[in-house]
């Protein structure tokens, strides 16, 4: 016998048919009076229209009210009824609709598309779009050895959103949804794993993302984080292998919302970018950077990083500014060294002489000595960073290089620092 939530996904599923039968008609009288007028204007032009031009020219031709504004609802809008045609009648090679889910503390997001299609596709509904007619927020959540080719993936833990304990290897493949797949963004939306060791390696908890450009691997607390993975077109999955260790009571927690960016798209990252910020201002953390301070011995600073974080270039901004963040504490930039001090004594180096172990790189960065003369230096490092870095060399681009050796470093928290875009 069915379960009660099946009855309803199906009772559901039936009223939306209703309602796209409803939608549809309006639709096809549409496309009617379209093809007549169309008709009149190709004759009139003396040339063939090709069907793209009749399809494309259809989707501008509804007027801002129809039939089912006075049938259904009195407050349909225009750019409503097109979410609405566009999750009605799903165009090839059109990335779908992103909707916001009535349950946002679980997800925040989800894909508009038909009530029949999500529950088919294995989705879950998470409240209306598309105008509340025939639009599904479909989350697709998936978990451990399960596989999606949705454009929203939520990749959760076992028991989310209740945290659990220590799985062993946990892992989800992520098929492209068509051919031209060139990158895949990771939103970690809550994630808390086990740290890294006192050597900053990622042992006891760790994940991993093959099956594209490398990240490199990460453990700790990433919420609020995020990557690119760039693939080259219909070369294969991705894959998140999640690993906790089952011999340490820990509670782990994670959420990743990975979307697909296809090629030409305007929200892909540049090449050579693992994080990508698009804003005039904003704080770049190192991952697992925490506003506290590590405890003796211990640090949250991860090992074998060697990625650039890649601030847009925006029009009439000619320069972009770079100062620590108040989060932290005062202990917004600790790479290396003894951060265990009293912060008087935090100090700041620069260039490759003194920054070859753990540092950032701002290329074309200027900073003023004690003096307040101008000093070129692209390599930072230390317990401090400078009042303020000011660069001019675009592609904006924050290099982050850590390595194995923390012979002299303890309680590193690594970095929090704030961009800031200046008008020419």
């Amino acid at each position: 016998m069915a379960s009660a939530s099946s009855n309803q996904a199906l009772r559901r599923a039936a009223v939306e048919l209703l309602l796209q039968m409803l939608l549809l008609q309006t639709v096809t009288c549409g496309l009617a009076a379209h093809v007549q007028s169309a008709t009149h204007v190709q004759s009139a032009a003396g040339g063939v229209r090709s069907p793209r031009w009749f399809w494309d020219s259809l989707f501008s031709s509804f007027p801002s009210t129809s039939g089912i504004t006075d049938r259904v609802s009195g407050a349909f809008s225009r750019n409503t009824f097109d979410e609405a045609v566009s999750v009605l009648i799903p165009r090839s090679g059109v990335t779908p609709l992103i909707c916001q889910t009535t349950d946002d503390e679980k997800f925040e997001e989800g894909v508009c598309m038909r009530v029949a299609d999500c529950v088919i596709s294995g989705g879950t509904h998470y409240g209306p779009c598309a105008g509340g007619l025939i639009g599904s927020c479909c989350v697709f959540e998936k978990k451990c050895d399960h596989n999606s080719n949705s454009y929203v993936t939520h990749f959760t833990n076992p028991r989310y959103p209740s945290p659990t304990t220590g799985t062993g290897e946990c892992k989800l493949i992520v098929n492209p949804m068509h051919d031209n797949v060139c990158q895949f963004r990771l939103d970690f939306d809550e994630f808390n794993i086990v740290g890294p060791d006192e050597s900053s390696d990622c042992v006891t908890d760790f994940l991993g993302v093959t099956g594209g450009t490398p990240v490199p691997k990460l453990c700790g607390d990433l919420t609020g984080q995020h990557v690119y993975v760039n693939v080259k077109p219909a070369s294969g999955p991705i894959e998140l292998s999640m690993d906790t260790a089952t011999t340490l009571v820990y509670t782990r927690l994670w959420n990743i919302r990975v979307t697909q960016i296809p090629c030409g798209s305007p929200n892909l990252a540049p090449p050579g970018c693992l994080q990508f910020y698009n804003s005039t201002s904003g704080t770049i953390r190192s991952l697992n950077f925490k506003d506290s301070l590590p405890d003796e011995g211990t640090t949250y600073q991860l090992q074998k990083q060697n990625y650039g974080a890649c601030v847009n270039s925006k029009v009439d901004y000619c320069e972009l500014t770079w100062t620590a963040s108040e989060q932290g504490l005062g202990y917004s930039f600790t790479l290396n060294g003894d951060a265990a001090r009293n912060t008087s004594d935090f100090q700041t180096f620069y260039g490759p002489e003194d920054c070859n172990e753990d540092y950032v790189t701002i290329p074309g960065g200027i900073y003023e000595d004690e003096n307040g003369n101008p000093v070129e230096a692209d390599r930072y490092c230390g317990t401090k960073f400078p009042t303020r870095v000011r660069t001019s060399s675009q592609p904006y681009r924050l290099y982050v290089t850590t390595n194995v050796a923390e012979d002299f470093d303890n309680r590193n928290a690594g970095f929090a620092l704030n961009f800031r875009h200046s008008l020419c």
